[in-house]
């Protein structure tokens, strides 16, 4: 990231550092930019008697307009006659700027006390944390960042893809999966911890080689925020070699600079409560692989991905490729299609259950007549090659009736993958036919599920015979039939407590972006199946919500040891909860002592339904 030069402002009667400077009296902090996406923060003053700018031009009527000087970034105490305003504005590069619609007003602070900020510099107070937000996600001053291969410089903007989400099926219609015999689903348990994402940045040096050695490890959440601290020390520890081992092997003639590869999985500790992950994930505790409550933290790690982004937005396909490609829109002549298998980047222009089309034109690029180059199952051998190499003891088994038998998952992957089309190699369909046979295994421990009950890794080494390692292989299990799928949801869902199943289509790619938006990111071919209990309570009270769901009624529950909880309604407009709510405060009755079910995904450590939602029936 570039250095950033800054002014000096004066912030509750001490001096510090802000990322600006005046310009014209306005105060413009540093623009900071993440893929093609820029924004940056305004700060200005205006007369306290005048209307706020206008919503299209920000635009200040002669004379409404305070113009800041140099002395009022540094003087105590509030400023006349006078309101301060920020807001950001930003937008995607070569397009026009877009500007939140009402700015923050800032008035003038309590009178009397010696450190009290003016309106301008508790203004740019406000500014400053929005700004910094924005660099804990990612985004970066040193302009627009390009997609990092080989040969281009690394910065948190350009390094930062953001992972791919499951769309639910039980609330969502674009869940796409259809599971038989000839259609097999990688099935994995769901993990409840913090999503996290691991790549290799690059370090200094006048060759590949030497710049891969130089590298460090470089991980992220799925909001952006980078993970640094003691707490992951252990686990880019470990992650070091392994993602240097993965660089040298994608270097190819196709890619001889190399290309790292990305690693998508969860900080989870299993039997630890969430919010102990998320405190452990936070570094909270300054403690050499651990966090709040000493908590162990582990990497499991279920999906990987590689980024090449040699064809760029606005380069059409049918141009790039030189053959026929029948697109309807022209927009989507505008993708980003990665060119290495295993990832589709989403650019924003079309939908993501319209992403299927885009593996036939990668399909063209590399003269395939089939649609299966960009696998789930293909990355899972990315995963095995290296986990094989690096983390042996990891390797996460588990038995099952309910899995293919090998012959039954080679006869399946040999229609997908067959040797003779150009690029897949008779040792490309060994390997996926050994990796398919090793993840039905009945062979060896349950390290994964029954492994990982303890915080205790001593107690657990005794248990298993092994120490719980800080790198861990989520196993993937293939099922042919729904029955099996259901046997596999009670196993996992109820007998080893897990949070649920992740169903992914065996043939669908992973699809990324450097700009974060959840709505592009989530795909309709990796399902998610979440635990759920029910529960009967009676409700002893209710309350209201914040917010938007204020004046919303909530329902108030107790436990058996009477813990009380509180409960949103399940199938309920906002507008049916402010009318129930208005009925309740008439006639508390009308809630109050009524039994009704609880959905819940287990307990909390207190023993409190945990995402509880009440099915209310009048």
């Amino acid at each position: 990231m570039t250095e950033m030069t800054g002014t000096l402002v004066t912030i509750k009667g001490r001096p510090v550092e802000v990322p600006g400077k005046l310009v014209d009296g306005v105060f413009y902090f540093q623009t900071l930019f993440q893929g093609d996406q820029w924004w940056r923060p305004i700060v200005m003053l205006k007369n306290s008697g005048t209307a706020n700018p206008d919503v299209v031009g920000w635009t200040l009527r002669p004379g409404d307009k305070i113009a800041i000087t140099e002395k009022m970034l540094s003087q105590r105490g509030p400023i006349e006659n006078a309101i301060g305003l920020y807001y950001a504005e930003g937008g995607k590069n070569g397009h026009a700027p877009r500007r939140n619609p009402i700015p923050k007003t800032i008035a003038a602070m309590s009178i009397g006390r010696a450190d009290v900020n003016s309106q301008v510099q508790q203004a740019i107070l406000h500014a400053r944390a929005e700004f910094k937000r924005k660099t804990d996600r990612g985004w970066s001053a040193g302009g627009a960042a390009a997609v990092t291969t080989g040969d281009s410089s690394s910065s948190a903007g350009s390094l930062m893809y953001y992972p791919m989400l499951a769309t639910s099926d039980e609330e969502s219609k674009t869940a796409q999966y259809e599971i038989s015999p000839k259609h097999p689903m990688g099935v994995q348990p769901k993990c409840d911890g913090t999503r996290a994402v691991f790549t290799l940045e690059l370090g200094s040096g006048a060759t590949i080689k030497e710049r891969v050695k130089a590298g460090r490890v470089f991980g992220y959440s799925r909001g952006g925020q980078m993970l640094e601290g003691p707490s992951f020390d252990a686990i880019k520890a470990r992650l070091l070699p392994a993602l240097k081992y993965m660089y040298q092997k994608s270097q190819t003639r196709v890619y001889p600079n190399g290309l790292s590869i990305y690693l998508d999985g969860e900080i989870f500790k299993y039997g630890t409560r969430l919010q102990d992950i998320m405190s452990s994930a936070a570094g909270r505790k300054k403690t050499h692989g651990t966090g709040t409550s000493g908590v162990i933290l582990q990497y499991h790690i279920y999906d990987c991905f590689y980024i090449d982004s040699i064809m760029q937005p606005g380069v059409t396909m049918r141009a790039k490729l030189g053959v026929p490609v029948k697109i309807t829109k022209p927009q989507r002549e505008q993708l980003e299609v990665a060119r290495i298998p295993g990832v589709v980047i989403n650019d924003g222009f079309i939908r993501i259950n319209d992403v299927m089309a885009q593996i036939q034109v990668n399909c063209l690029f590399y003269g395939h007549s089939c649609n299966r180059m960009d696998a789930f199952i293909r990355r899972q051998a990315w995963l095995d090659n290296m986990f094989s190499r690096h983390f042996k003891e990891a390797h996460a088994e588990m038995p099952g009736p309910w899995a293919f038998t090998n012959d039954d998952a080679r006869k399946a992957l040999s229609r997908w993958f067959k040797p003779g089309h150009k690029g897949i190699t008779k040792s490309d369909v060994s390997q996926i036919d050994a990796f398919a046979a090793q993840m039905n295994t009945s062979a060896g421990k349950i390290l994964y599920l029954r492994g990982g009950m303890t915080k205790d890794p001593e107690k657990a080494k005794k248990a298993t015979g092994r120490a719980i390692p800080e790198i861990v292989r989520v196993p993937t299990f293939i099922v042919t039939s729904k029955q099996q799928l259901r046997s596999l949801y009670d196993q996992i869902s109820h007998k080893w407590c897990q949070e649920g199943l992740i169903l992914r289509r065996m043939d669908a790619p992973y699809i990324s972006s450097n700009t974060h938006g959840s709505s592009k990111l989530r795909a309709g071919w990796v399902i998610k199946k979440k635990r759920v209990d029910a529960s009967e309570f009676r409700v002893t009270g209710f309350t209201e919500g914040n917010g938007r769901d204020t004046g919303a009624i909530l329902f108030k529950m107790k436990t058996e040891t009477g813990e009380e909880f509180v409960v949103t309604p399940k199938d309920m407009t906002i507008a049916e909860r402010k009318s129930l709510f208005e009925r309740a405060m008439k006639k508390p009755s009308v809630v109050i002592g009524k039994n009704l079910t609880v959905e819940y995904r287990g307990l909390t450590k207190s023993g409190k339904p945990s995402h509880a939602k009440a099915i209310w029936a009048e």
